[in-house]
């Protein structure tokens, strides 16, 4: 993550403005989706992607759960993800 020392106030509406040298930077146009994330207090912005790949989203839930360090139930979830990744790997042979 880098910093890029711009500092930005939420208006009474909750809204905060990306400056335009970082939406120009990053591509970012009017209307497109974002998803917001948190982790501790802290708020994540994500550029919104469609995840229709089932491994995809297995490995987005295992980067998030290792993102949660104090997720009491975090080391048993680890485990089901790996679980389902390797049944579905299974399956994949099974289809060829």
């Amino acid at each position: 993550m880098r910093a890029t020392k711009i500092i930005r106030r939420i208006d009474e509406l909750g809204r905060i403005v990306i400056p335009k040298g970082v939406r120009s930077q990053l591509g970012i146009k009017e209307g497109d989706p974002f998803e917001l994330f948190t982790q501790g207090r802290d708020v994540i912005l994500k550029r919104y992607q469609p995840t229709t790949n089932i491994s995809n989203v297995l490995d987005e839930l295992k980067r998030m759960l290792a993102a949660e360090p104090n997720l009491k139930c975090g080391p048993t979830l680890l485990e089901k993800v790996a679980e389902m990744q390797l049944l579905l790997a299974g399956s994949k042979v099974d289809e060829e």
